[in-house]
């Protein structure tokens, strides 16, 4: 377990270790993975895996090991300047774990990657947070906030708002967009019945009834369509998050 210290006297130092007197310690205990990593493209996966796992007297096990937790051991033998940038950000992951650090730092992780390369990272995510990591990650990007247990809200450098993710929704009463497809002559008595339930509409387009809701209410919409015999032709949901929120948040410094 990390400990971050927060009493001034403390602040230059990460699970009892000083910064400055036990530098060598503790980057030990730290992987860091930057926006962007800078490697030798003429080598191979293998040979720059072979430099840092020297810089950090890590074995050749543990190196393919990593490569393989990755997806990478299979391709070892690729050059660095061929890989596409979802690879190298698993390149610069299976690096930063070497030694088996229990601190995990993540620079924008998912802003030069695919939505497949998002999705693996998430994976990840999950992966090393059931192995008891500490991971702290900067982004500018969506949906890495249901898989943290705390957030920090920056503006302008300073701390705007803080708190678990369902503390921040919950104090700014964000909802869940939710659309909903009928068939085009069901939609008066849907909006009638759904007003009757407290549910008002946002919008109507077409066969679509847009509502906004709270993550708690969807259940109960569907439930009432569904006991009238409305049958739902198609449901998109679009799910409010932190980062989607972020402008609420920054105009509101009360923490």
């Amino acid at each position: 377990m990390f400990y971050f210290f927060s009493d001034p006297t403390e602040q230059e130092k990460l699970d009892s270790l000083d910064a400055r007197g036990d530098g060598v310690l503790l980057r030990e205990k730290i992987g860091y993975v930057p926006q962007q990593s800078s490697y030798y493209d003429s080598l191979t996966i293998l040979d720059q895996g072979r430099l840092m796992a020297g810089f950090k007297r890590a074995s050749l096990d543990e190196l393919k090991n990593k490569l393989e937790m990755v997806g990478l051991w299979s391709v070892n033998k690729r050059r660095v300047k061929s890989l596409s940038s979802g690879m190298k950000q698993r390149l610069g992951i299976a690096l930063a774990l070497l030694n088996d650090p229990p601190l995990l730092i993540f620079d924008e992780p998912t802003s030069n990657v695919d939505i497949s390369g998002q999705l693996e990272f998430q994976g990840l995510l999950q992966k090393f947070s059931g192995e008891g990591k500490t991971m702290l990650i900067t982004t500018h990007l969506t949906g890495l906030d249901r898989y943290v247990d705390e957030v920090v809200v920056l503006d302008s450098g300073k701390i705007v708002a803080k708190g678990s993710p369902q503390q921040l929704l919950a104090r700014l009463g964000a909802t869940d967009t939710v659309f909903i497809r009928l068939d085009l002559a069901k939609i008066p008595e849907a909006l009638s019945l759904l007003n009757q339930n407290g549910f008002g509409a946002v919008t109507t387009k077409e066969d679509w009834i847009l509502f906004s809701v709270s993550t708690a209410e969807k259940a109960k919409l569907l439930s009432i369509l569904s006991a009238h015999n409305l049958d739902v032709r198609d449901i998109v949901i679009q799910p409010r998050d932190i980062e989607s929120e972020y402008l609420r948040l920054s105009g509101d410094t009360k923490n």
